[in-house]
C-alpha cells in the first residue's frame, strides 16, 4: 500500500526458469532490486526505493563512495562513505560500485535532487511502474586478487 515503505515487485519468471535469490534485477535506465523471495513461476523483487534496502554506490563523476537507502517513497538517500557534510549536489548521477558482491560496478543506479544534513535525496534512475521487461543478472563477484609474485625488486625470495 502507499502507506507502507515496503516497495516489492513481482517476476514472472522463477526457479525453473533460472532464478535464484539474491540476483539483481535491471531495467533498460538501471538497477531496480534484487531477488528476495522464489517460487517455481515467479519471483519476488526488492526495490531499491525500499525503506530496508542499501545499495553501495559511487558518484560516477570521481567515484566518490556512498550508500543509497530507500526512503520507501520511491526516493532514495544517499549517504557518502566519507566524513564531512554532503559532497553531494544536484544532477550528480550515481553507479554500483561493486562492493559488496551483488550488483556488478557501473550500473545506473540514482541521480541526486537536492542536498541537506540529513543526505542526499536521489530519484532513482529505473522506473519500476514504467517497466515492460526486466533483465535478471547473475550476482557479482569480484575477481579473486593475484598471488603475491615469487620474486621481489631484489631478486627471488
Amino acid at each position: 500500500t502507499g502507506a507502507s515503505s515496503r516497495r516489492y515487485a513481482t517476476l514472472a519468471a522463477g526457479a525453473e526458469d533460472g532464478i535464484a535469490n539474491g540476483q539483481p534485477v535491471l531495467g533498460p535506465e538501471g538497477l531496480v532490486g534484487r531477488i528476495v523471495a522464489l517460487g517455481r513461476h515467479s519471483a519476488r523483487v526488492l526495490l531499491i526505493v525500499d525503506a530496508a534496502n542499501v545499495t553501495p554506490v559511487k558518484r560516477a563523476s570521481d567515484g566518490t563512495p556512498a550508500l543509497a537507502i530507500g526512503n520507501g517513497d520511491g526516493r532514495m538517500t544517499l549517504r557518502p562513505l566519507s566524513g564531512g557534510s554532503a559532497p553531494f549536489h544536484a544532477g550528480d548521477i550515481f553507479l554500483t560500485s561493486g562492493s559488496g558482491g551483488i550488483y556488478r560496478p557501473n550500473i545506473p543506479v540514482a541521480q541526486a535532487i537536492n542536498s541537506s544534513r540529513e543526505g542526499t535525496l536521489a530519484r532513482p534512475m529505473a522506473d519500476p511502474n514504467r517497466l515492460d521487461y526486466a533483465l535478471v543478472e547473475r550476482i557479482f563477484q569480484a575477481a579473486p586478487p593475484e598471488a603475491p609474485s615469487a620474486f621481489t625488486a631484489k631478486g627471488k625470495r
